[in-house]
């Protein structure tokens, strides 16, 4: 999507507004500030949107602050077509009428009373009142795309009702991942039955690795490899996540998402309270079980789970013959059919093919404003502010659990980037992709939308741009309505699946450079439900407008319209699909 720019005096208003947040606001700085107000609607409104977004996305010191700016800001009530912010004694505050019989007053009862909820909170009421005191009406100014008058909004509208520029067909309507609850993420000789291959999304039902070896990834997070060399893998996989295991021999790993995993076999289930163990049955139905890493308990498959249960740790093994015994048969030392699992399976899968990111950030930076020193690799400096490299990002890093990525992705930190009021931040890429060579790039990226108020500017997405240019090439983006949109030039936009609200998401997006043909991008979304994505899909959740793609592009900015609040985290430039979209293994 067409990225929107900021002007030179919301620019200024936006400095003069963090002064006042931080106490370094002089006199002179404040007339500025009232003169601004006082001339310009459009700036009224937009430093209504800035404090109040500051008050939601700072920590409770900043959102207080917020509040006692508010408290100091007294509006002139001589005037009524406007708002003039001015700075009077406390006493005279107390004394002016209007602000006594204004919403503040509501806020105090409601302190004395129990029911005031948080700084933020009061902040936002602080931010209402003002407003009403004069009867001022904000509304946000338009944004425009960098180098047109059109607003974002009404292109994405005149483009989503246009007859001709309907999303192509075979998008992810009728996404082939539904429901699904595992993928075949890697085979070697694999012989399966129903046929299968590498990619292949699992649903509900039996599955026969017939030889050879295979490994599967559950939604969950639980990784499952499949020995065959000595005996058919005979197993069904059941809606509730667990797995049956009529034949063959298992390994199972299960990460913090997959806690609580059961493996059933015909004398046991085995769940997973800890790491990593391997199972085998005979065709008499005999189960040995082998504990690797952490614990599992045991559940006899004919007798009562509570006085019936027992508990393996790392090193025991025991084999179960009888569907109503209690514990067991203990095995000394590791049994003969685990012996040398481990090793084979690390032999055979260091075959696999091991592709690389170009770039990456996971903001793994200290908590607080986005500095702009790098972090990463893969680019040529930090962040920075659009077109101003030399001024520090417009994100805060946030630690904690609002970005959670599918369990089946390798996982990065839980610090990630929070983007809001329209901010935009710039980081250029150290690898150049020329347009007139026949190439593929693949980016990825955690995504997650907030919207404040759905309007027109409530979008946030991906850009492409170059360094040396203020013309957007390309962008990828979630917008007012929640579908996945494309941007391919100007006026050029394409809208594709719609995505639940205020999810997180793997945005994969794939730019297809031709020489001689047009050049397009394809992008799909994943959210925690769906299975492993281990190869590029067939069918693209939104695909843009073939385009001749005027130059190459050098730099990506992360983006937010006014009315909303987007994190983003892990970005990831690669060659591949494998290479930003890697499987979590056991040892991650």
């Amino acid at each position: 999507m067409a990225l929107a720019i900021m002007t030179e005096e919301q620019q200024r208003i936006e400095e003069l507004l963090e002064l006042a947040l931080t106490g370094d606001i002089t006199s002179e700085d404040k007339e500025e500030l009232n003169a601004l107000l006082r001339e310009h609607e459009s700036l009224r409104r937009f430093s209504k949107a800035f404090l109040h977004f500051d008050a939601m996305l700072m920590d409770e010191l900043q959102a207080n602050q917020t509040a006692d700016l508010w408290n100091q800001l007294q509006f002139n009530a001589d005037v009524t077509q406007s708002v003039v912010p001015q700075t009077q004694p406390e006493d005279a505050q107390l004394k002016n009428s209007q602000l006594k019989n204004s919403q503040l007053g509501k806020v105090e009862r409601a302190k004395r009373h129990g029911s005031y909820q948080s700084p933020w909170t009061a902040s936002l009421v602080f931010l209402v009142v003002c407003a009403s005191l004069v009867g001022i009406v904000f509304s946000l100014q338009f944004h425009r795309f960098t180098d047109s008058d059109t607003n974002i909004e009404a292109a994405n509208s005149e483009v989503i009702n246009d007859k001709n520029l309907t999303p192509p067909s075979g998008l992810g309507s009728d996404r082939s991942q539904k429901n699904a609850l595992a993928s075949i993420t890697f085979g070697h000789e694999a012989v399966w039955e129903p046929a299968k291959q590498t990619g292949d999304h699992l649903f509900a039902g039996p599955l026969t690795l017939k030889s050879g070896f295979g490994r599967l990834h559950t939604v969950e997070g639980v990784e499952l490899i499949l020995d065959a060399r000595k005996a058919p893998v005979v197993l069904t996989l059941d809606r509730d996540m667990s797995v049956w295991v009529d034949g063959g021999t298992v390994l199972a790993t299960a990460n913090e998402e997959g806690l609580g995993f059961a493996l059933r076999t015909p004398t046991i289930s085995v769940v997973d309270i800890g790491t990593e163990f391997a199972v085998s049955v005979n065709a008499q139905g005999h189960s040995d079980v082998q504990v690797l890493q952490g614990a599992v308990t045991c559940l006899p498959a004919d007798a009562h789970p509570l006085t019936n249960r027992s508990m393996l740790t790392p090193g025991d093994a025991a084999v179960f013959t009888d569907a109503k015994a209690r514990e067991g048969l203990s095995q000394a030392g590791t049994p003969e059919i685990f012996k040398d699992l481990r090793s084979q399976i690390n032999s055979i899968e260091s075959l696999e093919s091991s592709e690389q990111p170009i770039a990456y950030d996971g903001f793994d930076y200290p908590v607080g404003r986005m500095p702009p020193t790098p972090g990463g690799f893969g680019f040529r400096r930090g962040w920075s502010r659009h077109e101003l490299p030399d001024q520090a990002p417009q994100a805060v890093i946030r630690q904690g659990s609002h970005l959670t990525p599918p369990a089946w992705l390798a996982a990065g930190s839980d610090r990630y980037s929070v983007h809001s009021l329209a901010a935009s931040s710039a980081r250029e890429i150290e690898e150049d992709f020329p347009v007139d060579q026949d190439r593929d790039v693949f980016f990825s990226f955690l995504m997650n939308k907030r919207v404040f108020r759905r309007d027109a500017y409530s979008g946030a997405g991906l850009a492409f741009y170059r360094s040396d240019n203020a013309e957007q090439i390309l962008g990828v983006a979630i917008d007012m309505r929640d579908n996945l949109v494309v941007y391919t030039g100007e006026d050029r936009y394409n809208s594709g699946r719609a995505l639940p609200p205020e999810t997180t998401y793997l945005v994969v997006i794939k730019v297809s450079l031709r020489d001689q043909e047009q050049d397009n991008v394809f992008a799909s979304a994943f959210s925690l439900d769906d299975p492993p994505q281990v190869v590029e899909p067939e069918h693209w959740d939104s695909v843009g407008i073939p385009t001749d793609l005027p130059q190459s592009f050098t730099e990506i900015r992360t983006w937010c319209g006014f009315t909303a609040v987007a994190a983003f985290d892990e970005i990831r430039i690669g060659p591949t699909w494998k290479s930003v979209v890697p499987i979590r293994k056991l040892d991650q």
